[in-house]
């Protein structure tokens, strides 16, 4: 392939290129489809927070600010790439942030660890067939700064979850390259772990995963299970800068992507990129988000979730997500909720915009459970330019629902609604601050929807 030189080896051996860094992750890419340019919508890279105290996002005339004491609202008259550059600037360090150094070999060319093919592994494989052990050794032994290479469009049986654990500056390289479990037969004898994800990637930081392709044992006719819901397409624990690009999830029990601060650490997951991604007949949803901070899920497809696109739900009380970016995705079929935002602790800067549902509506609902947790918090959503194709005829006569939410702009919303029936774009019940749809500001209505 342009830009890949060098003498590959096998299992474990460690092989280097002569191209750089770049110019190897641009070389992946030629002849492939263009990957989009976010421009002024992209999330800012996540970095220490003792190197950089501020990060900022946009939502409409707003910018949130996220310090290391929390989420501050700014509003702005005059928001573009100028106004944030300039915010940028007063908030950024003097010192500049360096990027995280490449693994090398002497002389300083990049490590590259090359993976088998399925065949090759069978002589490690368990009784079954799967090789989740020998790939799991192979990861661990990866150094620091490596690339791990699958072949190309390779087919791996994995009954136990691949692990990336406690590593930094590594990219898999899948090559369209796919992890399966076969499925069960008949579907009451899946028996398997609860939270077996296929990938996981638990206290890491600076993670690349491209070209993956995660095939489970879900059918699409087959319902949401509890007992299996926690088998994740990827799972993203404690850790920070992960980037996923050209991913398929197909047929997962759990979530196509999930992250959460279930690591070792404990820490919040932050900065989190997933794009040209399409996930189809999940069990559970689409994306899943319960302990994350800067997270940007953009350019891609999905259809059939179980249960919601995307959930905002933080895990407990202590729980936090904030400043999330949903944005350029077509999405139908199936599911309970577009976006969902119930249960406790804090939700607080969500921008959902650009997105187009066929055969669906958009129905979304956000709603802090207080009863459980008195001090759950949902504040700073923006929902704008969202379409659906179908009309709405749903509970609380609105397609966008917010229960004691603070802070919410509603643009330019083109959902069909059932005719001769008291229906709304957005509803309101016991919310606070800024509430706009279409520019025009809304009152709270008192009390719960009946």
């Amino acid at each position: 392939m342009p830009g890949r030189s060098g003498n590959h080896c096998a299992l474990g051996v460690l092989t280097s290129a002569s191209a750089s860094v770049s110019t190897r992750r641009i070389a992946k890419w030629s002849g492939d489809v263009p990957l989009p340019d976010p421009g002024d919508r992209a999330l800012p890279h996540s970095v220490d927070a003792q190197t950089c105290p501020a990060q900022f996002f946009c939502i409409g005339h707003v910018v949130l600010i996220s310090t290391t004491a929390g989420v501050l609202m700014v509003r702005m008259h005059v928001v573009g790439s100028a106004a944030l550059s300039l915010l940028l600037l007063l908030l950024a360090p003097s010192a500049s942030v360096a990027s995280p150094a490449d693994a090398s070999l002497p002389g300083g060319a990049p490590i590259t660890v090359l993976v088998p093919s399925y065949q090759d592994l069978l002589p490690e494989a368990d009784a079954k067939g799967s090789v989740h052990e020998p790939l799991n050794a192979l990861i661990a032994s990866a150094p620091n700064g490596s690339l791990i290479e699958f072949p190309r469009d390779e087919v791996y049986r994995v009954d136990f979850p691949l692990e990336v654990d406690h590593k930094s500056d590594v990219e898999l390289w899948f090559k369209g390259s796919t992890i399966t479990t076969p499925r069960p037969t008949p579907y009451k004898d899946a028996k398997l772990d609860r939270a077996r994800a296929h990938l996981r990637i638990n206290s890491c930081d600076n993670i690349k995963v491209t070209g993956l392709r995660v095939h489970g044992p879900h059918a699409v006719d087959q319902p949401y299970s509890e007992a299996l819901e926690a088998q994740h397409g990827i799972e993203i624990q404690s850790s920070t800068a992960v980037r996923i690009r050209d991913l398929e999830v197909d047929g997962v029990w759990g979530d196509g992507v999930y992250a959460s601060s279930h690591g070792d650490t404990g820490e919040q997951t932050r900065g989190v990129d997933v794009s040209q991604f399409a996930i189809t007949a999940v069990g559970r949803h689409a994306f899943g988000l319960t302990s994350a901070d800067f997270v940007a899920i953009h350019d891609g497809w999905l259809s059939n979730p179980r249960r919601a696109v995307l959930d905002l739900e933080p895990s407990g009380t202590r729980g936090s997500i904030s400043v999330v970016h949903f944005y350029n995705v077509t999405f139908g079929g199936g599911g309970l909720y577009f976006v969902a935002s119930v249960g406790s602790g804090t939700v607080n800067g969500v921008v959902v915009e650009d997105v187009t549902a066929l055969g669906r509506g958009l129905q979304s609902v956000v709603s802090p459970n207080l009863d459980r947790d008195p001090n759950a918090v949902r504040k700073n959503f923006a929902f704008r330019r969202l379409t659906s194709d179908v009309e709405y005829a749903g509970n609380h006569g609105g397609v966008l629902t917010f229960f004691h939410t603070e802070n919410v702009w509603v643009d330019q919303i083109d959902q069909p609604l059932q005719p001769r029936r008291d229906m709304q774009i957005a509803r309101f019940f016991d919310c606070t601050g800024t509430l706009e749809v279409d520019g025009v500001p809304q009152v709270s209505e008192v009390g719960s929807a009946a």
